[in-house]
């Protein structure tokens, strides 16, 4: 065993020369898929501008930019796929650079962060959703969500900090690990736990709370599209209202199966901080360890596209799946004819939801129950669709069209 980096960690060299080389398969493995399905979502969601108005997609986004570029990141770091005799090693000012950017894993801790900020946000956004839906376009609007991910993005640099500013030069001790020697002093360990308090504990106790609150409350009361509603056209927004509530669903499991694998991901490497903490393991082999438990962290880049394209329609959409065996699918009726004018039909000739306000306009829908989709079976003729005063019952309710639903 040689001495390195630090005087109170030792380097089994035997047991690195036997697991680092199928640790860098692993991680060349990982990356690739990584790269491949990240890049495939970042390509799905950028082509389209409507689709990346929305803030659940932007976070969406901003993860698979940070798990594309973590993987490649990757591909850069002495050892973890290329080995280090292949590895060609800058010297002087730039081997300093080298050192403290690159090899001291700062780099790639920098979109690690970034990911851990953007499920916490996310978390956040499915609470308001959920718990605040009335304040939620004012919040999340789509100025206040880029600045939360421009300003997420700056954070993240600011994050690993604590990486650069440790002691390092070149040495040649070790013949499997990077040449750097990094030097950690007591003021390190303060500057670490101090930072990991905020860019990862802090976030991992917010989005915990998010979720729990959102469980609570959508367990003990009912939601809006529950109540019952009354006057023009109350069957079509009771079905509308219904429609979003699916939609919140689903975005609320999406982000939380997210989160849920974040956690998993990150637990070994948090496991293993506390007990590095409190003494209760060896360290002399502290590198492979180190390589062990930040597989998962890696993998978790590989695994969120993975869920993204199981669990959200827009982007299954996107690569011609099928829709989920869950929830219904929705159809636009565009060929309904257009209506007059006012609050019910706007005059929009390009298929928009106008035409879909007026309790007139309304056919007879069917929920199938192998299908389990929502089918128009059959349009108002153009005399029928015409903007008529409804009639009214004796009770003062307003009479419309009856909408036939098969329960599922």
């Amino acid at each position: 065993m040689n001495e390195s980096r630090n005087p109170n960690i030792f380097i089994n060299e035997t047991l690195s020369a036997n697991v680092l080389p199928i640790l860098q398969a692993c991680y060349a493995t990982t990356a690739f898929l990584a790269v491949t399905s990240n890049a495939l979502i970042c390509f799905l969601l950028g082509r389209r501008k409507k689709i990346m108005r929305q803030s659940s997609n932007k976070f969406i986004f901003g993860l698979s930019v940070s798990g594309l570029i973590e993987a490649c990141i990757l591909f850069l770091m002495p050892s973890f796929i290329i080995p280090i005799a292949d590895y060609i090693l800058p010297k002087g000012l730039a081997g300093d650079i080298f050192c403290r950017l690159i090899s001291s894993e700062y780099l790639l801790h920098v979109p690690c962060y970034l990911s851990v900020q953007m499920i916490a946000s996310m978390g956040i956004e499915r609470w308001y959703a959920v718990v605040k839906p009335t304040k939620y376009k004012r919040v999340f609007s789509r100025r206040n969500t880029s600045t939360l991910l421009f300003t997420l993005l700056a954070l993240s640099f600011a994050w690993p900090v604590d990486y650069i500013l440790r002691d390092s030069h070149i040495s040649n001790q070790s013949k499997l690990y990077s040449p750097c020697q990094i030097i950690a002093r007591p003021i390190d360990f303060m500057l670490f736990f101090i930072l990991e308090t905020f860019r990862l504990y802090l976030p991992l106790m917010i989005t915990i709370f998010c979720y729990v609150d959102i469980s609570r409350r959508t367990g003990k009361t009912n939601s809006l599209s529950s109540l019952k509603v009354r006057g023009p056209g109350a069957e079509w927004i009771m079905i509308r209202r219904n429609i979003k509530a699916v939609i919140r669903r689903k975005l609320t499991y999406m982000a939380f199966i997210s989160f849920i694998v974040f956690v998993v991901c990150w637990l070994p490497r948090l496991v293993y901080q506390v007990l590095i903490i409190f003494k209760l393991v060896s360290l002399s082999d502290y590198y492979i360890m180190k390589r062990v438990v930040l597989l998962p962290i890696v993998f978790n880049a590989f695994l969120n596209p993975v869920i993204y394209a199981s669990t959200n329609d827009t982007i299954r959409k996107q690569l011609g799946l099928k829709t989920s065996l869950r929830y219904p699918r929705v159809r636009q009726p565009t060929h309904l004819p257009i209506i007059g004018s006012g609050i019910f039909g706007l005059g929009n000739r390009r298929g928009s939801m106008a035409p879909l306000f007026s309790p007139q306009s309304l056919g007879r829908f069917s929920i199938s129950r192998r299908k389990r989709r929502i089918d128009i079976m059959e349009a108002l003729d153009s005399e029928t669709s015409t903007m008529t005063a409804p009639k009214s019952n004796d009770e003062g309710t307003t009479l419309t069209r009856i909408i036939e639903v098969t329960p599922n």
